[in-house]
């Protein structure tokens, strides 16, 4: 069985052997700018109650919260399907 030592060099020796793989995905062109988000189930004032709720579970710190995720949309979603 290989040493851990031996693995790390093989996954460094691939990742520079294949630049493409190191280099970030971007499309071309521009991209067009999404449309608002339009409730399905809840009302306007739901949706509030909703993202409020999501963000007491997962809350905003050094990283986004649920509402910056969306999490109130996607519930308003499923619950429509």
């Amino acid at each position: 069985m290989p040493s851990r030592r031996k693995l790390l060099q093989s996954a460094a020796g691939a990742v520079t052997a294949f630049p493409i793989l190191a280099e970030p995905h971007q499309h071309g062109g521009t991209s067009a700018p999404v449309p608002a988000y339009k409730p399905k189930w809840a009302t306007p004032a739901e949706m509030k109650q909703m993202a409020a709720l999501a963000d007491l579970i997962i809350p905003r710190t050094d990283t986004p919260g649920a509402s910056d995720a969306k999490v109130h949309e996607f519930i308003d979603y499923t619950l429509s399907t």
